[in-house]
């Protein structure tokens, strides 16, 4: 069948609003449009034969979209939380609805995707939060404190004097924990066991898979375990606050480092350092191949794999913890009680 032309279009336009309201709804928006089967040439609107038409715009937008659309970007937001004086230093969740972020004087707060609420356990200094689950929930701090959620309720052990810092772990039954005096604890079938690798305070434990596992900390410690042992690796200089990668052969560590650098990335072969942060970087995080740090004053940088952006956080403070569930839906935490949401 011939498609219609623009008069008998016109006609049946013009039957069709005098049978009408004068309001469209917006369901029946595309009942008004032409159908694709109407020659460009001939639909309402078209342009006279010879006069150019405007390309279609290939910006991103969808189909259906004008340009004038508004596109809101995500952003760093201030979340307010029952904390307002002491600092936050880690922060971990399994799902958008239950998160858990932990501070000093036993500062504990959980998210339940509405709001955040105050948890106490202990007044002593809590260190780092890191779970497999929601009903596997660990936390380290001082004097060789655990705390363990079951999703239920929370049980502390007591592993030594030494203060417990970084967690990691390939599983509920294949867990790490580092800290002071190159202390080194390791759940396995659930049971624990201890060892020591160099005198530092380690401060950060990260591996690429159960036998490929680094560990950070001060005076730019590092050690490394194969499945097998720690060895202790030549010192990076500086202090390490912080490690994380996306494979064995992409890993960043950072922190404070020798030279005025701040960063330092491993290739699988060696390590190289450089500034990104004006002052110290505390913590790393990541997702896929995309890489984040949190700093002093407040500074924020991601790595998409093409170098280091800023992505403003609207404080000044120092960010001493970063998670998120995607790389559009992070949070960040750090001294004064600050608590930023990226969406």
């Amino acid at each position: 069948m011939r498609p219609m032309n623009l008069t008998m279009l016109m006609v049946i336009a013009s039957t069709f609003t005098a049978c009408s309201d004068d309001t469209v709804k917006p369901d029946a928006r595309r009942d008004l449009r032409p159908p694709d089967s109407v020659p460009i040439a001939d639909r309402p609107g078209a342009p006279p034969d010879g006069v150019p038409r405007p390309e279609r715009r290939n910006d991103g937008l969808g189909k259906d979209q004008s340009p004038s659309d508004t596109v809101v970007q995500p952003g760093w937001k201030p979340v307010p939380t029952p904390v307002t004086s002491l600092s936050f230093n880690s922060i971990w969740g399994s799902a958008a609805n239950d998160i858990w972020a932990v501070g000093y004087s036993g500062t504990l707060v959980h998210y339940d995707g509405t709001s955040w609420q105050a948890v106490t356990q202990t007044t002593k200094d809590l260190h780092d939060v890191w779970g497999t689950s929601q009903h596997d929930v660990w936390i380290s701090g001082a004097d060789g404190l655990l705390l363990h959620h079951d999703g239920t309720q929370w049980t502390t052990q007591t592993k030594g004097t030494a203060a417990l810092y970084g967690i990691w772990g390939t599983g509920a039954s294949n867990i790490w924990v580092v800290g002071e005096g190159g202390t080194v604890l390791h759940l396995s079938a659930g049971a624990w066991t201890t060892a020591t690798v160099g005198t530092s305070l380690l401060m950060d434990v990260w591996g690429s898979s159960a036998t490929d596992i680094w560990a950070v900390g001060q005076t730019g410690a590092l050690a490394h375990y194969d499945g097998t042992a720690w060895t202790a690796k030549p010192d990076l200089g500086g202090t390490l606050n912080a490690i994380w990668g996306s494979a064995a052969n992409d890993i960043w560590a950072v922190g404070a480092v020798s030279g005025g650098g701040n960063v330092y990335h491993f290739d699988g072969t060696s390590w190289t350092s450089k500034k990104v942060c004006t002052g110290t970087a505390w913590t790393a995080w990541g997702i896929g191949k995309e890489a984040w740090i949190g700093c002093d004053y407040g500074e924020i940088f991601r790595n998409p794999g093409s170098g280091w952006v800023a992505s403003p956080s609207g404080t000044q403070e120092a960010l001493y913890g970063l998670w998120g569930i995607s790389a559009i839906n992070l949070w960040a935490v750090g001294t004064k009680g600050t608590m930023l949401h990226y969406f």
